[in-house]
């Protein structure tokens, strides 16, 4: 293998590998896409690009426009799994960017790994998977990196055609200008985090890329088509003077489209820490690195940056800069020593890079630099490692699958309906929080739900502009949507800031997750924390309040039961009482807690009491009739699990307690009625057929016994009770080899005192005399 063909690999590879790659990744993405949009900004951009709106600041126009034509052109899905695949799109774009990058300066190896690493990486994954503007930041970048790489190391005319593909020979310096900044400033319509690409071309090549500049009319290029691009921000001014139903600050006065570019808006995020917090925030993100591309990547990166030192400086520096600039983005956006992925993306990127061209550097020095091994030898070790390093990506597919297949995730979804199906007609719902919000945006605007559902947010410019740091212009614009909502229900996501005034305290209402078996999934403390502090004092707090406060103490309580939390949950129920509030899931999950803790006097005060607030609950009257039963009070058993039998003719459990309240009390009859009652509703029900058999046992009709019994048995079960049933039907009979038989097999299930009772037992009166019955009673069989 010559140093050529090991760098470059072959021109077939080079010309296949990038349509393979998107091909395969794109697969990937769709494949783990979410039906619909996650948490976070995803719900408000799938709903403001459907409707063509304005998004939150910046605006993100090229990401609105770029996936409403998307979405007319591929018009599969609903609206937001449409935007996810757009998503999708640009990340596989993406990908194929940064491996024909690396094929430029490395080869096709360093391609396929860097481009690997990156796609398994679980921020990119997640990003490529939902309806957010970073995919298609990711992917400008890389472009913007591809671009920028050939005013830093342009090409040699003798670089052979599979590493000049997208190169197309020496282009003039003002067309290569030209089309970098017009690419810049499409993506500055994205997101402003772009301009790290240009600050790391200036810092690393600062000669150069003033060279260039000076050089006729390139300057005057650059400017120009830098304009162009930004010329798709008049999107945002136009649009919202037609006041579309998502117009974030309504930026169409020139002033309020200024401020909302410049994410003024956002300045209480901006360089908001502390120098601890910045220190701690670091070294998150220096973590980060190992969990998002492994620590094997890390390894290759180290070499490509050793090697590169010497060889492709300027590429080498440039990538380091990209890295060093995202983490300054990531640092200055954010509040304590919280860490938002997204914005390391580019970073991710450059590290991949830097592997792919250490995987290159580790192959080039097998091949190539061990003199004294054979030329076959030397090409057998660098395909086999070559092979590995290539499979290497498979090992983050592997972890961070389940992490990123969002195929199956419908909180936000429900956490939105759930929302707006507790709200009474023409409600006003101010929000604070993307959780909160943005879902709503997308069931109210996209789908149509609630229409009378009116939508503000508390903290952003969305009706009326007002200065966001004076406390009385925003305490009036809320003021003047309360007086003219005519005594509409007023609703928060969060506590409001103004006071002493009467509104209803909402929050996040998630009663339906209460018979959802996924709740125990939910990070209630973490969603709702906000929720569950103690109100300001200065704020009324009335019977909607209360109410509210209560529920969320409730689903919390109810999550603790279900991770066996019972301390938790008890405490959570006990400050949902003390706020005055009950109703009927309350005292359910109080009774359930209340029986775990052995306090069954307790427990079922609680669920008479849920009873009486639902009477209609099939559900609830068994719990009742259950409780009862175990208590033996066969007579109150009996008369709530007839009720629920009565609301739900379909109900197993209470068919069956029913019946077994029934037999204890004597009453064969109807407890046989029960029992088939009970079959015809599970036919393999091994509890019925032995009660059943019990009966007809008691009856003197050994042969349906029998039958019964035998059908327990085939269904299958480690009880000894259908085979000891068997057994004694038999020995009524008279028929000793078939007692004998099924107390042989049943046998193995018998305890020593089951055993005892057996040898006093009369129905076996007829067999005690048969050596093989003692035989098998024996304590060594």
């Amino acid at each position: 293998m010559t140093t050529s063909s090991a760098r470059n690999g072959s021109k077939a590879v080079a010309l296949w590998a990038p349509v393979l790659l998107f091909a395969a990744s794109f697969t990937l993405f769709v494949h783990t896409a979410n039906p619909l949009f996650r948490f976070s900004d995803s719900g408000e951009l799938a709903a403001a690009s459907h409707t063509l709106g304005v998004a939150h600041p910046t605006g993100y126009p090229l990401f609105l426009m770029s996936e409403k034509l998307w979405s007319f052109l591929v018009p599969i899905g609903n609206p937001c799994f449409r935007a996810n695949v757009f998503s999708a799109v640009c990340a596989s774009a993406a990908l194929v960017i940064v491996y024909l990058l690396c094929l430029e300066f490395a080869g096709a190896l360093a391609g396929l790994v860097a481009a690997g690493l990156l796609a398994f990486s679980q921020t990119f994954w997640l990003q490529a998977t939902q309806s957010t503007v970073y995919a298609l930041n990711l992917m400008l970048a890389a472009l913007l990196t591809l671009l920028a790489l050939r005013v830093l190391e342009p090409m040699s005319a003798a670089e052979p055609a599979s590493q000049r593909i997208l190169v197309g020979g020496q282009r003039s310096a003002r067309r290569s200008a030209a089309l970098f900044f017009f690419v810049l400033g499409l993506g500055l319509c994205n997101h402003i985090s772009l301009v790290i690409v240009p600050a790391a071309l200036l810092l690393s090549q600062p000669r150069r890329v003033v060279r260039l500049l000076r050089a006729r009319g390139v300057a005057i290029a650059a400017i120009v088509f830098l304009l162009f691009g930004l010329l798709v921000y008049l999107y945002l001014p136009v649009r919202a003077s037609t006041k579309p139903s998502i117009n974030w600050g309504d930026p169409s006065i020139s002033t309020r489209f200024w401020q909302h570019i410049s994410e003024r808006d956002y300045k209480f995020k901006q360089a908001s820490r502390s120098l601890d917090e910045y220190m701690t925030a670091t070294k998150t993100f220096l973590g980060s690195l190992v969990k998002e591309l492994g620590i094997a990547a890390m390894a290759l990166a180290l070499i490509g940056l050793i090697g590169g030192l010497f060889r492709r400086r300027a590429l080498t520096l440039f990538l380091v800069l990209i890295a060093f600039g995202a983490l300054l983005v990531a640092l200055l956006y954010g509040e304590g020593t919280y860490l938002d992925r997204a914005y390391c993306l580019p970073a991710y990127m450059a590290i991949a890079v830097l592997a792919g061209l250490g995987a290159a550097e580790v192959v080039l020095f097998l091949a190539g630099r061990q003199k004294t091994t054979p030329t076959a030898a030397r090409r057998k070790l660098a395909t086999a490692v070559s092979i590995v390093l290539i499979v290497l990506p498979i090992t983050l597919l592997a972890s961070n699958y389940h992490r990123c297949d969002s195929s199956r995730n419908y909180y936000a979804y429900w956490h939105g309906l759930n929302l707006l199906k507790t709200m009474p007609l023409n409600s006003t719902f101010f929000g604070e929080t993307d959780t909160a919000l943005f879902p709503l945006y997308y069931l109210k605007f996209v789908e149509g739900r609630r229409p009378d559902v009116n939508l503000y947010d508390r903290k952003w410019r969305v009706i009326e502009y007002f200065d966001q740091n004076d406390p009385q212009a925003s305490y009036n614009r809320e003021m003047r949507i309360i007086e003219n909502s005519h005594n509409a229900p007023v609703f928060y996501a969060e506590y409001p800031s103004v006071p002493a005034i009467n509104i209803k305290l909402f929050g996040i209402l998630l009663e339906a997750f209460l018979t959802e078996p996924l709740t125990g999934t939910i990070d209630f403390q973490r969603l709702y924390s906000n929720f569950l502090v103690e109100p300001k004092k200065d704020i009324y707090i009335d019977k909607w309040t209360r109410e509210a406060r209560a529920k969320y103490f409730l689903l919390w309580g109810h999550q603790c039961q279900l991770q066996g939390d019972l301390a938790g949950a008890r405490l959570h129920f006990e400050e949902a009482r003390l706020l005055g509030f009950e109703n009927a899931g309350l005292m359910n999950n109080l009774s359930i807690y209340l029986q775990r803790a052995g306090m069954a006097d307790q427990a079922v005060s609680a669920m008479q009491r849920a009873v009486a607030l639902r009477p209609h609950s099939a559900a609830f009257l068994t719990r009742l009739g259950l409780l009862y039963y175990k208590l033996k009070r066969f007579k109150e058993a009996i008369s709530a699990l007839d009720r629920a039998l009565a609301i739900d003719d379909r109900n197993p459990d209470a068919a069956i307690y029913l019946g077994n309240a029934y037999m204890l009390q004597g009453d064969l009859a109807n407890a046989e009625m029960c029992f088939k009652k009970t079959l015809k509703i599970m036919p393999h029900n091994t509890q019925a057929h032995n009660n059943l058999g019990f009966i007809y046992k008691r009856q003197g009709k050994y042969d349906m016994a029998a039958k019964h019994f035998k059908q327990a048995v085939r269904i299958g079960t480690h009880s000894y009770l259908p085979y000891f049933n068997l057994a004694s039907v038999y020995a009524l009979k008279g028929d000793t080899d078939n007692a004998l038989k099924w107390l042989k097999r049943g046998r193995r299930y018998m305890s020593k005192d089951i055993v005892e009772s057996i040898r006093k037992q009369k129905d076996f009166d007829s067999i005690r005399g048969d050596p093989r019955f003692g035989k098998i009673l024996s304590p060594n069989n």
